[in-house]
């Protein structure tokens, strides 16, 4: 049983940037200082979860890509995904009547 969200934008990738002699890890796109035109940084670094944890992360995934198989580490019967930030999870009423309904039942 696996617990998370998925509508809040979560760092997946950072980014290394080189300013002034200087190596920068930049997490998300508006911290790059020289961003270079036609590339959706946001896209190649930001990836749905609950702000802190990734939804492929989550799921023990490498990619959300429907058309890549599961890597299958560890058996899932059933996920429950809420637009919340990690730490506002346990808070959530809908996350804790669906914890819950699964202890009773």
């Amino acid at each position: 049983m696996l617990f998370g969200g998925d509508c809040i934008e979560t760092v997946a990738r950072c980014l290394a940037e080189r300013v002034s002699g200087r190596l920068h890890i930049r997490l998300r796109p508006d911290e790059i200082a020289k961003p270079l035109s036609g590339i959706d940084y946001a896209s190649l670094m930001l990836e749905p979860g609950d702000g802190s944890v990734t939804k492929a992360s989550l799921l023990a995934r490498n990619t959300l890509d429907p058309e890549e198989p599961a890597q299958g580490f560890f058996p899932i019967d059933y996920v429950i995904l809420l637009c919340e930030r990690h730490t506002d999870l346990p808070r959530s009423i809908t996350f804790r009547d669906n914890l819950l309904n699964i202890l009773l039942y």
